[in-house]
C-alpha cells in the first residue's frame, strides 16, 4: 500500500511536468508571437490549444497504468513550475530512501516495540506528504487557472484590435492594390528551375519561427510600391532580433539603395527588388544602412520621384551594412534557411485569396474570389518560419506553410501575418530567387 502511495504520486506529478512543457510549445515568442502563432493555427484549421493549459486534477491510475514506467523528461532550461516540480520529486525520493533504510533495519532483528513506534512516524510521514502534494497540486491548479483566464482576456483584446485595424486596412486595401508593380528581374531562376524547386526534405518539428520574429511590429508602406524595401529591413531586424538587438531600418533608404537608377536624378520608375540593395551594403566600406530615426519613411509618394531625392542629411549616416547573404533556389533551402533563423525575403504574384484572409492562404481557394487582375504583378513579403499542415491538407496545400510578415498594417491577415501553402507558393512565386539574410554589422 505504501509502495503503490509514493508511486500515485509520482504518476501525478509526472502528469504535471508534462502539462508544464507544454507551455515551452510557443516559447520562442513573447505574448505577441504566441497571440499570432495561435491565430495562424486556427486559420489553419488547427485547433490549437491554449499555450498556458492548467494541470488537471490528480488522477488515482489503474494497476495496468502502475506498470507503465514514467517518462524521464530533461527539459532545457526549466522553468520556474518545471523546477518546483523537480524538486518535489527529488523531496518524495528522499522520504521514500528514508523508509526503505528504516525496512532494512527492522529486518536485521530490532525489537517489536521500535519497529511499532517506527511504523508509526512512518505512517504520519506518508499522511504528512499526501497533504502537502495534495495542496500543491490544488494550488498550482488554482495558480494556471488564473494565468489561463488572464490569457485568454489578452487574446480577446489583441483579436479585437486586429478587427479594428482590419476595417482601416480594408479601406486602403485598393491602394496597396494600385501600388503592385512587377519585381525586378535579379538573377531570375530558369522554368527547370522553378519546376524542380519544390520541397523534398522531411520536416521534423510541427512549426519553426525564427526567434522573436512575431513580436516585431508590422509597418504599413503607405501609398508607395516600396515592398521590397520592407521585406529587405524587415529581414534586419528579425536577424538582429533573434541575436536580442532591437533596431528600425530605414525603408526611405533601402528603397532608394534598390534603385540605382533613380539615386541621381529623379525618375518615375516603380518598384524594386531587395538583392540590390543587399549586393550594394556588401561592397560598401563601411556600414551604409541608416536606422529609421535618422532616415524616417514618408508614407506618401512625390510625383515622378519614386526615390524622394534629395535625400535627407541623416539618411547618410549608415549603423549597419549586410555581411552575407544566399540566394535560395528551392524550398528546402528555404527551410534550412529558416531553421538557422535565417529571414528570407519572396516574391509572389498574388491571386484574390491573398487580399482577406483569416492567416493562411490555399492554394485550393486562390481564385474564389476572381481572377488574377493587373494587379497581380509581383509583391515582396518576408518569410519568417513555417507551420506543417494537417495530413488532411497535404494532398491539395503541400506539407508546410510559410509564416509571411507583409507590410500592409496590422489589419492585413492575422495581426499583419499570414501562412502561405507549399503549393500556393510553388505555383505564384515569382521567378527571382529568394533571399536568405545571414549576417549584419551592427
Amino acid at each position: 500500500m505504501k509502495s503503490l502511495f509514493f508511486k500515485n504520486i509520482s504518476i501525478k506529478l509526472a502528469v504535471i511536468v508534462y502539462f508544464f512543457l507544454m507551455l515551452n510549445s510557443f516559447a520562442e515568442e513573447n505574448t505577441k508571437g504566441k497571440i499570432v502563432l495561435q491565430a495562424i493555427y486556427e486559420g489553419i484549421g488547427i485547433q490549437k490549444e491554449s499555450t498556458v493549459p492548467a494541470p488537471p486534477s490528480p488522477v488515482t491510475p489503474t494497476p495496468e497504468e502502475e506498470m507503465t514506467p514514467i517518462p524521464t523528461v530533461t527539459p532545457k532550461p526549466l522553468s520556474r513550475g518545471e523546477q518546483v516540480v523537480k524538486d518535489q520529486l527529488e523531496k518524495n525520493r528522499q522520504i521514500l530512501a528514508q523508509r526503505r533504510a528504516k525496512e532494512k533495519e527492522l529486518a536485521k532483528g530490532n525489537v517489536k516495540k521500535k519497529a511499532q513506534s517506527d511504523s508509526d512516524n512512518d505512517n504520519n510521514d506518508m499522511d504528512s506528504l499526501a497533504k502537502q502534494n495534495e495542496d500543491w497540486i490544488k494550488n498550482t491548479k488554482k495558480e494556471n487557472d488564473e494565468t489561463l483566464r488572464a490569457w485568454k482576456n489578452e487574446v480577446e483584446k489583441t483579436y479585437a484590435e486586429w478587427k479594428e485595424k482590419r476595417n482601416e486596412f480594408l479601406s486602403n486595401l485598393k491602394t496597396y492594390k494600385k501600388n503592385l508593380y512587377p519585381l525586378q528581374a535579379e538573377k531570375p531562376l530558369s522554368k527547370q528551375e522553378l519546376k524542380l524547386s519544390g520541397l523534398t526534405m522531411k520536416l521534423n518539428a510541427e512549426h519553426v519561427v525564427i526567434t522573436g520574429a512575431l513580436d516585431l511590429p508590422i509597418k504599413d508602406q503607405g501609398k508607395r510600391p516600396t515592398c521590397a524595401a520592407f521585406a529587405g529591413a524587415r529581414s534586419i531586424e528579425t536577424l538582429l532580433k533573434a541575436k536580442g538587438q532591437g533596431v528600425s531600418v530605414s525603408e526611405q533608404y533601402i528603397y532608394w539603395a534598390s534603385k540605382p537608377k533613380c539615386q541621381v536624378s529623379p525618375c518615375s520608375d516603380k518598384g524594386s527588388w531587395t538583392s540590390l540593395f543587399f549586393e550594394k551594403s556588401m561592397k560598401s566600406s563601411t556600414p551604409d544602412i541608416p536606422l529609421t530615426s535618422d532616415c524616417p519613411y514618408n508614407l506618401n509618394p512625390m510625383d515622378d520621384n519614386e526615390t524622394q531625392i534629395p535625400l535627407r542629411g541623416n539618411c547618410s549616416q549608415g549603423k549597419l551594412k549586410i555581411l552575407s547573404f544566399d540566394y535560395l533556389k528551392n524550398l528546402d533551402e528555404t527551410v534550412l534557411a529558416l531553421k538557422n533563423n535565417f529571414p528570407v525575403v519572396a516574391g509572389f504574384e498574388l491571386t484574390p485569396n491573398f487580399y482577406e484572409n483569416n492567416g493562411f492562404v490555399k492554394e485550393a481557394d486562390s481564385y474564389k474570389n476572381g481572377k488574377l487582375d493587373n494587379h497581380a504583378a509581383g509583391h515582396a513579403l518576408l518569410l519568417v518560419g513555417y507551420v506543417v499542415l494537417p495530413k488532411e491538407l497535404q494532398k491539395s496545400e503541400g506539407n508546410l506553410c510559410f509564416i509571411a510578415a507583409n507590410s500592409w498594417g496590422e489589419g492585413y491577415g492575422r495581426g499583419g501575418f499570414t501562412c502561405l501553402s507549399e503549393k500556393w507558393v510553388m505555383n505564384h512565386r515569382v521567378p527571382n530567387a529568394f533571399l536568405a539574410l545571414k549576417d549584419v554589422s551592427h
